[in-house]
């Protein structure tokens, strides 16, 4: 039975506006022992246990009461037990404080200390209870207080958000912010883009993984000094130890500077804060364009995924991504716009050299291929643009400018405005139309609708089946010779191709010419190496086969549909069982 506040085992409190007091219970006659489970200076929170005190009662009695407040606020002053007690008979003092905002464990409203754990898990917004002893005695009344002896505080209290590294802020005031902040982009005609950097915009390597890779005792810093060449085209910074290398994908400049007109920029990698602030300095000097917003893993509560609702604690719904991998943004996957891999250095040197493996980023990736021969620097400058026809960053920015103009544009109240739902739709306007079945693509054993190529397939707006049906336009398959891809190569309009055409649709964002990855006989349909025409002409010549080609399937589509008729309006016949049809059979016949 807890005591009310009359009791006479209850101690008194003394409530201003900036602090608060808790003295003896009047029962209290000596005190035996007191024991504080906090310390002067610390932040603590409503119903954290104080301490302990036993105490000799008015009548005799030994007694012991658990030390609480009903308040959240900062310890100013604790009783010790050589002071004088006949006095002001306190127990302690606090500053009240909500504790709303906090800078790198310190409170920014009364200066007190948060680094306990209690304030720790409380100010990372996870759900907080207070356990006690079986059958506690409190100095005052908990009204939340429960039979198991727990109390429950909210779930969602503070955010930190992760541009201010350090930095909570009470969930509600967080929410207030993010409002403020995306109403203030929307007067500017802006929404918001998030940049992965590592084989999204960028692709690093340093020499330690150089030479690891080629068992060599040359360092990549020697052949990029003397190489004039590499030098215009490659950047270098020196952090732990070794050289680091960055190879900028083609049109970054560009892309950055068209992106900033029409969005607010930010960088989330899971690469460590050092490594984030050197590419920071590359790509903006000036912090013209992400200013301090760059987060590292070093500011991730887990390495292993990235979320916006701490970037973003009011909503997502303005929020664009770019990374190559999607698996990492598992609450904010329909966010995201996946990206070809930028693998400069792998393609140069034949194997992955990454010096950022952070889980859930490039690790993964990464296989060894020591075996393989280095090549010269020779090799190398001939290489650099080889690879500047990589085009991925004008196909995404012309995806991220029609999601903005969509967004600003659209009839709904700006409450009710996701470029989540504009990016799905935008998606599946590709491979719309197309009626998709796979051979040898999925394992018998897997359920096709958890397959990635069906969900890239279907994403991407197309229809997909496990069996071959009347209205089937593409069989995609691994290889050539398999039963599916036999009947389908019989089936007027029906486009046989590879694999890789899905993933060109998904890399290009757009529907691939199907000639260029028709799996059969290489001599029914030209390809450019074989073909002895100029490359204009191949081009014409295919565009004109994809439209004969897509014309036969709307011809055949057609007369599949009158088939049907014909077939639904004989049933209707047959039903009626009325003589005279018979006599009708002879002037009924119609030439399709």
């Amino acid at each position: 039975m807890l005591p009310s506040s009359s009791s006479s085992s209850t101690a008194k409190s003394n409530y201003s506006e900036s602090s608060y007091s808790i003295t003896f219970p009047e029962n209290v006659f000596k005190v035996e022992t007191i024991t504080w489970s906090v310390k002067e200076n610390q932040c603590i929170l409503a119903y954290e246990p104080l301490g302990r005190l036993v105490f000799t009662s008015t009548q005799g009695m030994k007694e012991a009461l658990t030390i609480v407040s009903d308040r959240s606020g900062c310890v100013q002053k604790l009783l010790k037990l050589n002071s004088n007690l006949e006095q002001s008979r306190l127990l302690l003092t606090i500053k009240c404080c909500d504790h709303s905002e906090t800078m790198l464990g310190l409170c920014l409203l009364c200066s007190g200390d948060c680094s306990s754990a209690t304030m720790t898990k409380k100010l990372s917004g996870a759900l907080t209870k207070f356990s006690y002893e079986r059958g506690a005695v409190f100095n005052l009344p908990i009204p939340e207080f429960e039979s198991v002896q727990e109390v429950q505080t909210s779930a969602k209290s503070h955010i930190a958000l992760l541009h201010n590294v350090g930095y909570t802020i009470a969930y509600e005031k967080g929410l207030e912010r993010g409002k403020a902040n995306q109403q203030r982009l929307i007067e500017k005609k802006k929404l918001s883009l998030v940049l992965d950097l590592d084989h999204t915009l960028l692709h690093t390597i340093n020499d330690f993984e150089y030479r690891r890779e080629h068992h060599k005792v040359t360092y990549f810093n020697d052949i990029y000094n003397n190489s004039p060449e590499l030098q215009k085209h490659i950047h270098k910074f020196f952090m732990r130890g070794s050289y680091h290398f960055v190879k900028f994908r083609p049109r970054l400049e560009s892309f950055l500077k068209r992106c900033s007109e029409i969005f607010e920029l930010h960088v989330f990698t899971h690469g460590e804060r050092a490594y984030a602030d050197q590419i920071g300095k590359m790509l903006d000097s000036s912090k013209s364009l992400f200013a301090d917003r760059i987060l590292s893993r070093d500011e991730c509560p887990d390495i292993n995924t990235k979320t916006l609702s701490q970037v973003f604690p009011y909503s997502d719904k303005s929020v664009l991504v770019i990374d190559d991998k999607t698996d990492v943004w598992k609450d904010n996957v329909d966010n995201v716009i996946q990206i070809a891999p930028y693998d400069y250095f792998r393609r140069i040197f034949g194997v992955q050299l990454d010096v950022n493996n952070a889980p859930g980023n490039d690790a993964d990736r990464k296989k060894n291929n020591s075996q393989q021969t280095p090549r010269t620097f020779k090799v190398i400058e001939n290489t650099i643009d080889d690879y500047n026809d990589d085009d991925q960053l004008d196909i995404i920015y012309n995806l991220l400018e029609k999601v903005h103009l969509d967004y600003f544009n659209s009839p709904q109240d700006l409450s009710e405005r996701d470029v989540k739902a504009i990016l799905k739709e935008k998606k599946k306007d590709i491979l719309k139309g197309a009626h998709i079945v796979f051979s040898g693509v999925i394992p018998l054993k897997q359920q096709p609708e958890t397959h990635i190529d069906w969900k890239i397939a279907t994403d991407l707006g197309a229809k997909c089946y496990t069996d071959i049906t009347p209205n089937m336009t593409h069989l995609v398959a691994r290889q050539k010779g398999t039963e599916k891809v036999k009947k389908a190569e019989n089936m007027p309009g029906v486009h046989v191709v590879d694999l890789s055409w899905l993933h060109a649709c998904l890399k290009y964002l757009k529907r691939q010419n199907e000639f260029d990855y028709f799996l059969g006989d290489h001599k029914l349909y030209p390809y450019s190496e074989a073909f002895s025409k100029s490359k204009p002409e191949i081009v014409q010549f295919q565009t004109a086969c994809s439209e004969f080609m897509t014309l036969i399937q709307k011809e055949s589509a057609f007369l599949r549909g009158l088939k049907a008729k014909e077939v639904e309006m004989d049933l209707g016949s047959d039903s009626d069982g009325s003589s005279s049809s018979d006599s009708d059979d002879s002037g009924s016949d119609m030439d399709f």
